[in-house]
C-alpha cells in the first residue's frame, strides 16, 4: 500500500483539509507578536488532536492551514 494513505481499524484514509479564515473585516491584525503566539496555539492544538500540519501561513489578515488528521 502506499504510503499516501494510512490505516486505523479497518479502514483506508486520507484526510487533508484546506482551512482559511480570516479576522473580522479583515483587518490586518494578524502581525508580530500576534502572528508567533498564534502559530504557537494552533501547533499545540493540533498535537492535541493528532493532526499533522503540513503547511502554515499566517497573513496579516488571513490564515491558510493544510492540515490531515484521521477519521475520529
Amino acid at each position: 500500500m502506499s504510503e499516501r494513505y494510512a490505516k486505523n481499524a479497518g479502514v483506508v484514509f486520507s484526510l487533508k483539509y484546506h482551512v482559511v479564515w480570516c479576522p473580522k473585516y479583515r483587518r490586518s491584525v494578524l502581525v508580530e507578536p500576534v502572528d508567533v503566539r498564534l502559530k504557537a496555539l494552533l501547533r499545540q492544538k493540533a498535537a492535541e488532536l493528532d493532526l499533522t500540519i503540513h503547511i502554515m501561513e499566517v497573513m496579516p489578515d488571513h490564515v491558510h492551514l493544510f492540515v490531515e488528521g484521521g477519521p475520529t
